[in-house]
C-alpha cells in the first residue's frame, strides 16, 4: 500500500480499537461490523494525482472522425487520452472498494499479483483491505455529480484527511489537492445510475458519525447538466449556446473497415442532439492525466473553479438534423447504430456515422430520438 493508504487504514483501526476494544488484527481479519451493500463491474476513470496513483491510467491515442490518429502540430506527437477501465466496485456500509477485474485477462504481472485476485467461493468477510486498488471510507464522500440529460455517468468526490499534511500539485494545470480522490463511473444506464446513487447515499449516511442520535454526514448530490452545456459551448466556440440538449449519450465510434469487436478500432465519443444539429465530441476529464486533458485545462489556474472530473469536449463531427437521410440498427448486433448523413456535394457519397452503444436500450433510444426529430 501507499504510505498515505497505510496511515489512513491504521488510523481507522486505532479509532475502532478505542471505540470497541477490538484489537487491530482482529478488526482486519474478522471485520464482522462491515457488511456488503452492493457489488458490480463498472467502467471507471480515475481523476486527480491521488486517484491515478492508485489506479494506473489507461492511455489511448485520440482518433479523428475517419479513424486517423491526431497529432500535436508543435511536437508531432500523437494526442493521448485516458480511457475508462472495467473494474469491480464493492460498496459496504463503511467504504467503497475498487478492485481489479482479473477475469478480463488484461492485467498481467511478472511476479506476485497485487492486488491479489479474489479466491473462488470467498465471502465479503474474507476480504483484506490492502487487496484492492483503493478503499475509500464513505464518511469522506463529499459529493456525487451526475448528468441529468441521459444518466450516462456519475462522479464520486472523496476528500480524505491529510494525515501527513501533504499537498499534491498537478504539474499540468497547477490544481492543488490535499487527498482529493475523484472517480468517473460510466454506467450508460439510467436505472443503474440511480441505484448506485441511492446505495452510496444510504451507505454514506450509515458510515457517518452520529451526534445526538442524528447522522451528521451529508453527501451532496449535484446535477451536472450545466457543466455539459458549458463544455459544448466551449467546444463549438459559441459563448451564448442556448440550444436544448435533447439527447446525450456516451458511446463508441467505429469504422466500416474495422473489426467492430476490436477495441483498438473504435473511439469513445459522446453524441449530443439538439433541435437542429447533432454532434460527435471527444471527451476528457480534468485530472485524468492525459495529454488532451492537460491541454484543455492548461489555462486554468489554482483559483479557478475547475474540479477533478470536470468535463471538456472537442468537436469530432457535426451535422444538421435536416441532412440525416437514414438511421438504423444493425441486424447482426442491436447495439450498433448507423446514422447516414447527406453529402454537401453531389459528387460524394453519403457519410455514415457508425456508432456502438452500451446496450440495445441505448441504441433504441438514440434511433427513436433521431427519427422523432427528423419527422418533426
Amino acid at each position: 500500500l501507499y504510505q498515505t493508504d497505510r496511515d489512513l487504514m491504521l488510523w481507522t483501526l486505532q479509532q475502532g480499537e478505542e471505540r470497541t476494544g477490538m484489537s487491530m488484527s482482529t478488526q482486519l481479519h474478522c471485520n464482522q461490523s462491515e457488511r456488503l451493500v452492493a457489488m458490480s463491474k463498472e467502467f471507471i476513470l480515475p481523476c486527480g494525482i491521488a486517484a491515478t496513483a492508485r489506479i494506473p491510467p489507461k492511455d489511448t491515442v485520440v482518433k479523428g472522425f475517419r479513424g486517423n490518429e491526431l497529432f500535436d502540430a508543435g511536437t508531432r506527437n500523437p494526442f493521448t487520452m485516458s480511457d475508462y477501465q472495467a473494474l469491480l466496485i464493492c460498496i459496504s456500509n463503511a467504504a467503497l472498494y475498487i478492485i481489479p477485474n482479473f477475469d478480463d485477462g488484461s492485467i498481467v504481472y511478472e511476479h506476485r499479483r497485487f492486488p491479489s485476485p479474489i479466491p473462488c467461493r470467498a465471502t465479503f468477510q474474507d476480504a483484506l483491505w490492502p487487496h484492492a486498488y483503493c478503499r475509500q471510507p464513505l464518511k469522506f464522500l463529499r459529493k456525487i455529480s451526475f448528468d441529468g440529460f441521459g444518466f450516462q455517468r456519475l462522479t464520486l468526490h472523496f476528500k480524505l484527511p491529510g494525515l501527513r499534511d501533504e499537498v499534491y500539485v498537478q504539474p499540468e494545470n497547477g490544481m492543488m489537492s490535499m487527498f482529493d480522490y475523484s472517480y468517473v463511473i460510466f454506467t450508460c444506464n439510467q436505472k443503474k445510475t440511480i441505484q448506485l446513487i441511492q446505495s452510496l447515499q444510504q451507505a454514506a449516511k450509515e458510515a457517518s458519525p452520529i451526534v445526538g442520535g442524528v447522522s451528521i454526514g451529508t453527501v451532496l448530490v449535484e446535477n451536472d447538466n450545466n457543466s455539459i452545456i458549458d463544455a459544448v459551448s466551449k467546444a463549438l466556440s459559441r459563448p451564448n449556446f442556448s440550444d436544448d440538449i435533447l439527447h446525450y449519450q456516451i458511446l463508441h465510434q467505429t469504422w466500416s473497415n474495422s473489426n467492430q469487436d476490436d477495441e483498438g478500432n473504435c473511439a469513445r465519443r459522446c453524441l449530443v442532439l439538439t433541435n437542429d444539429e447533432m454532434f460527435l465530441f471527444n471527451e476528457t476529464y480534468a485530472g485524468d492525466l492525459s495529454a488532451c486533458a492537460a491541454l484543455d485545462h492548461m489555462d486554468m489556474s489554482i483559483s479557478s473553479s475547475v474540479r477533478y472530473g470536470d468535463i471538456s469536449m472537442r468537436t469530432i463531427a457535426s451535422a444538421s438534423v435536416e441532412d440525416v437521410s437514414d438511421v438504423s440498427i444493425s441486424n447482426e448486433d442491436p447495439k450498433f447504430v448507423t446514422l447516414t448523413i447527406k453529402s454537401q456535394s453531389r459528387l460524394r457519397r453519403p457519410i455514415p456515422w457508425l456508432l456502438k452503444c452500451k446496450d440495445r436500450e441505448n441504441a433504441e433510444r438514440l434511433v427513436h430520438d433521431v427519427r422523432r426529430l427528423c419527422s418533426s
